[in-house]
């Protein structure tokens, strides 16, 4: 949780729910899901017809305001991108407030804190929290069976998005993610879990149509979290101050960036991880990877096998 909990008219900003890493895949997506759907149906029917307070998720009894808030795709910031870097691998659901105009400034008060607000937050936050901690072994076959349900819709999402070779790796990374979700679910309850397809084979397909940039990247074993951490930047501080951005780096806020170096594993070409790239998060040229990985490589923060 970051900033959370902030009166909108004073700080402007309306409630984040951002997922995992979109290459750590997680049941705690659909978790988060679940419960942020419900405090959503309920603060919409509280604030239009009134009703029992408490029942509406509204602590303390007072405001008639709908929960203003929504679910992102993985978005950087504080220890989200940190501990879901490479070097730890922990699949985590990020709350932020954005934007909170008053944040690092003496104006960052308690009485910027909206209690209604704040009161839905902390339930959500403990409902994920107590589910994964402690759902009872009678309740793990609706979970799979509602994870299964959420994983199916990212598949028939990828399925209508892009065309041609784009949607085919997007199609058959959502199946991947879908079946990695399930997968979790049996990590934490002894559950049988039936995958919702098979997209290995139309991965391999799709790489060896398109495996131009063959070459294979090893990550410095010294960089275990990600290069640009708050007022840190490796690469600045590497190869100078006024070396050019990567054109990679421009796409969908930094996101591409933190995940290509997350994806560099000794294994993988540059090509695979474009498609890693384009297939979970959106589509790139092969270029950008490519100079991308040649700026890391110049800075000392891979080496070429």
């Amino acid at each position: 949780m970051d900033m959370v909990g902030g009166l909108l008219a004073t700080t402007r900003g309306t409630f984040h729910l951002s997922r995992t890493a979109e290459i750590l895949p997680h049941v705690a997506n659909a978790i988060a899901r679940a419960f942020f759907d419900q405090v959503t149906r309920a603060s919409a029917h509280y604030a239009e017809r009134g009703d029992d307070a408490y029942a509406g998720f509204v602590w303390p009894p007072g405001s008639r305001e709908a929960f203003l808030g929504d679910i992102r795709a993985y978005e950087l910031g504080s220890d989200h991108d940190v501990f879901q870097a490479a070097g730890f691998r922990v699949p985590m659901v990020y709350f932020h407030d954005y934007p909170d105009v008053t944040i690092h400034t003496n104006m960052d008060q308690p009485e910027n804190l909206d209690a209604t607000k704040l009161g839905r937050i902390a339930y959500m936050g403990a409902g994920i929290a107590w589910t994964l901690a402690a759902l009872p072994q009678e309740e793990a076959g609706r979970l799979l069976d509602y994870t299964r349900a959420v994983a199916q819709e990212r598949v028939a999402q990828a399925q209508m998005s892009g065309e041609g070779r784009d949607r085919d790796l997007a199609s058959a990374a959502a199946v991947a993610e879908g079946n990695e979700m399930l997968a979790s679910v049996a990590r934490l309850w002894p559950v049988s879990v039936v995958p919702i397809g098979n997209a290995d084979a139309k991965l391999s397909a799709l790489a060896r149509a398109d495996s131009s940039d063959g070459r294979v990247a090893v990550r410095n074993p010294r960089i275990v979290g990600p290069l640009n951490v708050y007022y840190y930047n490796y690469l600045s501080e590497a190869l100078g101050a006024d070396r050019q951005s990567p054109r990679l780096a421009a796409r969908s806020e930094g996101v591409l960036a933190v995940e290509c170096f997350n994806l560099v594993d000794g294994r993988r070409s540059v090509s695979e991880i474009r498609d890693i790239l384009s297939g979970r998060y959106s589509p790139v040229p092969l270029a950008e990877v490519s100079e991308y990985m040649d700026l890391l490589a110049k800075a000392k923060a891979i080496t070429w096998k």
